[in-house]
């Protein structure tokens, strides 16, 4: 299983980041995005459990993020 690097999360943690300043900032969005921040954040190595799931959102969200020139995961 691929694994985020600890660049390619905080590039998540980016894009997400402009996607919630870009937002309509409703209470369902707010909460989705945060979310998805503590996900990334959390893989970063600090607990047992290695989300192989969560690193898996984290490549598809990588893909969507480069595909609306967000932001590149892997630059």
């Amino acid at each position: 299983m691929k694994m985020l690097t600890h660049r390619q999360q905080l590039r998540l943690i980016e894009g997400l980041a402009i996607l919630w300043e870009d937002s309509d900032r409703s209470h369902n969005t707010a909460e989705r995005i945060i979310a998805d921040i503590y996900k990334f954040a959390h893989v970063n190595g600090s607990c047992k459990n290695p989300h192989y799931e969560w690193h898996k959102d984290g490549f598809k969200l990588g893909k969507r993020l480069k595909e609306t020139k967000i932001t590149d995961i892997n630059r």
